[in-house]
């Protein structure tokens, strides 16, 4: 699944509520702790990205058997930076968090700034019947083309 949204604001909350969403319909049960490490991971992708670029922002979601792979792109080439927090800072942690409930992340430069990354561990929820509607994740190389031509179409 790709959608562009605007990089603004107001629109990381209904970007959030689709891609836990999608999350949920392809997993047929999806647990609610993989929901809530997946809503927080696209909140703090989007919201990085919204915060340090300008124009929209291209999302992807993919999902193969037991894993999602969500990805931001923006117009900013600057890798993300991870930055030294104290207990009392309200910002920052951001990144940490990311790492902490992915199993793996990272980013990339593209033509027209970086795609950014995270790749979660989805859990079924305990009253799983075995059925779902999982779509597997395309081949990178196909993913990553379309991906900066469709971003560079929307921000031309």
């Amino acid at each position: 699944m790709r959608f562009v949204i605007p990089g603004t604001p107001r629109f990381v909350g209904p970007a959030r509520h689709r891609i836990v969403a999608a999350a949920r319909c392809w997993s047929g049960s999806l647990s609610e702790e993989s929901a809530q490490a997946i809503e927080l991971v696209a909140s703090e992708l989007l919201t990085n990205a919204v915060k340090h670029s300008t124009g929209p922002l291209m999302v992807g979601l993919y999902q193969d058997t037991d894993r999602i792979l969500l990805e931001v792109f923006d117009g900013d080439p600057e890798p993300p930076k991870r930055r030294p927090v104290t207990d009392d800072d309200e910002n920052g942690r951001g990144l940490s968090l990311i790492n902490a409930l992915t199993v793996n992340c990272g980013w990339e430069p593209t033509v027209r700034g970086k795609k950014v990354w995270a790749e979660m561990q989805v859990l079924a929820s305990s009253d799983d019947s075995g059925t779902s509607n999982r779509r597997p994740l395309p081949r990178l190389e196909s993913r990553t083309g379309l991906g900066i031509a469709r971003f560079a179409a929307a921000v031309a």
